[in-house]
């Protein structure tokens, strides 16, 4: 589910903002092209569809659990094409059903920082201790992601990928719109709950910003598992808290 955030002069398009909660990853790691990959294409066909050339931005939003896996075809320049042009027809289509937003034109900002707890040791999966298999890059089996979170979990208990701790909170407001900015990779989860804990209409909430702690989920998601979770350094308490502080700033008055 994408948005759109326009802005007019005169009657006619000014900036179009599209909120798409989806990996912005086509391309491999093994890819040694310069590429905006996914979200490159995507803000591409967008200008061009719409005529707003330089005047598209693509915000990322609660992707973590969501990404181009079961829709990509192969792992090239011309599928991140094809996918960008699919988001960017659908945002088109959103343009023309935009509705203003009421209120009057004001412009806020609210923060605060959140403390995520990590996990103990008690917490990590164990590691097997030889290093994983040279895999293919596509390789996306469960072997696969299992082995590549214990990399990162090992990373984390050997010190060389110190994780944060504290992280920012972010709500910016425009007029009656409201977008709440919040760190590390935010599951879909993370957006509900915030939206249906601020109880505002007009609010999208923007992942990837204000550090980068990992993968965010909630109790739920962590009791479940997976490849995102053992990767992540983080406790489902740290999103239950990024919901929490996230709602709270976007329902404040100002």
């Amino acid at each position: 589910r994408a948005s759109v955030i326009t802005a007019r002069r005169d009657g006619r398009l000014a900036a179009v903002v599209i909120v798409h909660p989806c990996h912005g990853t086509v391309l491999g790691p093994n890819n040694l092209a310069v590429s905006g990959d996914l979200i490159g294409a995507g803000v591409e066909a967008l200008e061009a569809g719409t005529g707003a050339t330089g005047r598209c931005a693509w915000a990322q939003g609660a992707a973590g659990d969501i990404s181009t896996r079961s829709s990509r075809r192969e792992r090239s320049p011309r599928e991140a094409e094809r996918l960008g042009l699919i988001v960017a027809t659908a945002a088109e289509r959103a343009v023309g059903r935009a509705e203003p937003v009421p209120g009057e034109p004001s412009l806020e900002l609210q923060r605060a920082v959140v403390s995520l707890p990590l996990k103990g040791p008690a917490q990590l999966a164990p590691y097997p201790g030889a290093p994983p298999p040279s895999r293919d890059e596509d390789d996306r089996s469960e072997a696969a992601l299992r082995e590549e979170a214990m990399v990162a979990q090992r990373a984390r208990q050997d010190g060389t990928r110190p994780p944060e701790i504290e992280a920012e909170i972010t709500v910016l407001r425009l007029g009656e719109l409201s977008l709440c900015f919040v760190p590390g990779e935010p599951f879909e989860s993370i957006e509900r709950g915030i939206v249906a804990r601020a109880r505002q209409k007009n609010l999208r909430v923007v992942g990837y910003s204000n550090g980068a702690p990992g993968y965010v989920f909630g109790p739920d998601e962590e009791h479940e598992g997976g490849y995102e979770v053992m990767s992540s350094p983080l406790t489902g308490e740290a999103g239950a808290r990024i919901v929490a502080t996230g709602s709270r700033l976007a329902a404040l008055q100002v």
